[in-house]
């Protein structure tokens, strides 16, 4: 009898233990925003009467924000240009912090920028790393980011294609393609899995034989290449 006591409790708390793995991995949306929301900021930059919206990720403990390189620069007279004002919240917050750009990378489109005087108490976190490599055709995802310009916003959706080769400014690269619409102020969006964590980085959507763009898809750099910029 007391063998089949035993017996019993073992195989509640198997499943007691198993149901809280299962509530672990299946993560709902509220979840994945609220993990992030400290973590993607509204960027804004401007140089006399020029501004340019978009969105940046903070990607190291210490103030550094990666964003697009078309989002922090300007063309003039056939020369490209960083902005000169260049600045980022937290959708949390009021009060903008200005930014300076460390590091570029025209042929990838990416920026890493570094707030200015940082101090730990302004609230950004670092955004958790996915794994870009995992990725498949298929999986949820999430976008975290500025659209229109107006504030964070947050949209779900479904990695269309894991690994599309697409040329762009004279390098050829793989990109993953959802079906996230964006717009405006939406460059630098956080591309995230299921579990809320960082694989990309939106960059740009395509345009077709006429020069419309394409609606209904967006290509975002991958995780890998994004670290690879951080790093080298």
């Amino acid at each position: 009898m007391r063998k089949q006591v035993i017996g019993v409790v073992l195989v509640i708390l198997f499943f007691a233990n198993l149901g809280n793995i299962v509530i672990w991995h299946i993560k709902d949306e509220n979840y994945v925003y609220n993990k992030n929301i400290n973590s993607v900021v509204e960027l804004k930059a401007s140089y006399g009467i020029l501004e340019a919206t978009g969105t940046g990720v903070v990607v190291t403990n210490d103030g550094m924000i990666l964003t697009n390189y078309h989002v922090v620069t300007y063309a003039e007279s056939n020369e490209t240009y960083v902005y000169d004002n260049i600045e980022v919240r937290l959708p949390t917050q009021d009060d903008y912090y200005q930014a300076e750009v460390v590091k570029t990378d025209f042929e990838n489109d990416m920026a890493l920028l570094q707030i200015i005087d940082y101090d730990k108490t302004y609230g950004f976190e670092k955004i958790i790393f996915g794994n870009s490599d995992s990725v498949k055709t298929g999986d949820p995802c999430y976008a975290l980011g500025n659209v229109g310009g107006i504030s964070i916003s947050f949209s779900k959706g479904m990695i269309s294609n894991k690994g599309i080769s697409i040329k762009m400014n004279d390098a050829e690269n793989s990109y993953i393609q959802s079906n996230i619409d964006i717009s405006k102020g939406s460059s630098g969006d956080a591309l995230l899995n299921e579990y809320g964590n960082l694989i990309g980085l939106t960059t740009l959507r395509l345009k077709d034989a006429s020069g419309n763009t394409i609606l209904g898809f967006v290509y975002s750099i991958k995780l890998e290449d994004i670290i690879v910029f951080i790093n080298e």
